[in-house]
């Protein structure tokens, strides 16, 4: 069996959560990087903001490697 991986980017209401929706009818699972790093400003009780979203996105990925939070999801 293949498993297939479909990574969808782009900017701010680019319609990436349409895609992802569109994508999920038809059987595919949704992961989403952006709820690892909310879950992570939760447990520290860090407010779940854009700008803390991002810092937190570029510690993570400088201290530990770009792979991070897809390893994180696994």
């Amino acid at each position: 069996m293949t498993t297939q991986v479909i990574g969808i980017v782009g900017p701010i209401a680019s319609g990436k959560g349409e895609v992802v929706k569109i994508l999920q009818s038809r059987g595919f699972t949704a992961f989403s990087l952006s709820n690892v790093l909310r879950e992570i400003l939760t447990d520290r009780g860090a407010p779940v903001t854009r700008e803390n979203l991002i810092a937190l996105g570029n510690k993570l990925r400088t201290e530990m490697g770009q792979q991070v939070l897809a390893e994180l999801i696994s």
